[in-house]
């Protein structure tokens, strides 16, 4: 499960198949590997991607930067804590993407299952005195590699609902600006006003005193506690805990935060379609979220916002 914002990013242009520079690590190149007769065994294509020490391809920074609409300082600054979390020794562990480990890159099974929908093991042609056979086991293989792309390209076309955040699937050019919706918090603080990508998100407000006298019209609202799925509103903001691939995970997370922060409401949303969004707060005032997300970056670091349209 992809539940970061950074690495949603990258997931997302993987899924695209982009060559991606990580800054400080290397190119996470695209390769697609044809199809390929060796005597009696035939392989059939297969989509992958191979890491370089050489930075080619475009920068994930770019992307963050981009996404987020802020200055090259807070990207970079955003960037660098994510860095930090990934590397292990002489590892990169990127949960949900992929491992790279002595210059050679693992994708995760839900990546590889995106890049390749249907199975690549080699087939084994028994010849006779004919080609018939392997011209058969071809035409087959051809409409395995049809039948993938075809599925490839379903599951990569956006869902009728109007998600902001494009899921990992394919995008037209705006979608996939949208996909940068879900950055750093640290970024996430300096969006005020609505920004563009299965992905950046707005600041969402702090939770103010609940008072029954002379209560401005914007004052916040704390979001109540809550394991229903609720649909988000159109022009309020809300302060994003986590966003998780199944409700019962969401559900789970609920539950445990109402233990670990009983001071903060929570409540579950629909989210980019597929996906679940855990909410702390919400409120039509963009800029108390901004506040919220300062006052418990130390309890939260990853907080971020997201304003719906």
């Amino acid at each position: 499960m992809v539940n970061d914002s950074i690495t949603q990013l990258l997931f997302n242009a993987l899924a695209q198949r982009q060559t991606v520079v990580l800054p400080g690590i290397g190119s996470l190149r695209f390769k697609r590997i044809a199809a390929k007769l060796e005597g009696s065994t035939l392989t059939p294509p297969r989509n992958m991607f191979r890491y370089s020490s050489r930075e080619e391809g475009r920068s994930l920074l770019d992307m963050l930067i981009s996404a987020a609409d802020c200055s090259r300082e807070e990207g970079e600054e955003a960037y660098r804590r994510w860095l930090r979390r990934i590397k292990q020794g002489h590892s990169i562990v990127i949960e949900g993407v992929g491992r790279i480990e002595e210059d050679f890159f693992k994708p995760s099974d839900e990546l590889e299952q995106l890049l390749n929908p249907v199975a690549s093991a080699p087939i084994t042609i028994k010849r006779r005195r004919s080609w018939l056979g392997a011209w058969i086991t071809l035409a087959a293989v051809a409409v395995i590699g049809v039948a993938g792309a075809a599925w490839w390209y379903v599951q990569m076309q956006p869902t009728s609902t109007p998600a902001v955040v494009a899921q990992k699937v394919k995008k037209t050019k705006t979608e996939v600006v949208k996909i940068a919706e879900k950055v750093d918090s640290v970024v996430a603080e300096q969006v005020a006003t609505e920004v563009a990508p299965e992905v950046a998100p707005e600041v969402a407000p702090e939770v103010a005193p609940v008072q029954k006298e002379s209560a401005p019209a914007s004052a916040p609202t704390p979001a109540p506690v809550s394991t229903e799925v609720g649909e988000m509103t159109s022009g309020m903001s809300y302060v994003v805990m986590g966003v998780f691939s199944t409700e019962e995970n969401a559900r789970k997370y609920v539950t445990q935060l109402a233990k670990r922060a009983p001071e903060i409401g929570c409540r579950i949303y629909r989210f980019q379609g597929a996906k679940f969004m855990v909410s702390g707060f919400e409120s039509a005032d963009g800029a108390a979220a901004t506040t919220f997300i300062r006052e418990h970056r130390t309890q939260f670091p990853d907080l971020w916002a997201y304003k719906r349209k």
